[in-house]
């Protein structure tokens, strides 16, 4: 998989492009960038793990090493009902896979991608 660091907020989100034109992101940056606890974030896998399918939500063998889905981190934000979660719901939905192919191998700074994904 390749990978891609976009802006959002104060922080960077490291996307893990894979060659089907989707992306997923760490279980890390999903809690900081949702502005979830560790603790929380796992609580609430934990109480809504019947919606959250494996293969089509997450891939992963452990819960740190999860790497999550768009569909995924969807699905948590709208478990959370956090305003942090549902502004990065927003960030996620206009992403432009179709540009970071084009500009997989070149070298994009996050100044650049801010223009981008406004």
């Amino acid at each position: 998989m390749v990978t891609k660091e976009l802006s959002f907020k104060d922080g960077v989100v490291k996307l893990f492009l894979n060659d089907k034109n989707n992306f997923f992101l760490e279980s890390v940056d999903v809690y900081n960038n949702m502005g979830l606890s560790k603790e929380k974030f796992k609580k609430l896998i934990d109480s809504n793990k019947d919606a959250l399918k494996e293969g089509r939500d997450y891939i992963s063998d452990t819960y740190k090493n999860r790497l999550w889905s768009k569909m995924g981190i969807i699905k948590l934000g709208f478990f959370s009902e956090d305003g942090n979660s549902l502004d990065f719901i927003d960030f996620l939905e206009n992403i432009d896979l179709s540009h970071l192919e084009r500009e997989k191998e070149a070298s994009i700074s996050n100044e650049n991608l801010k223009s981008i994904y406004k």
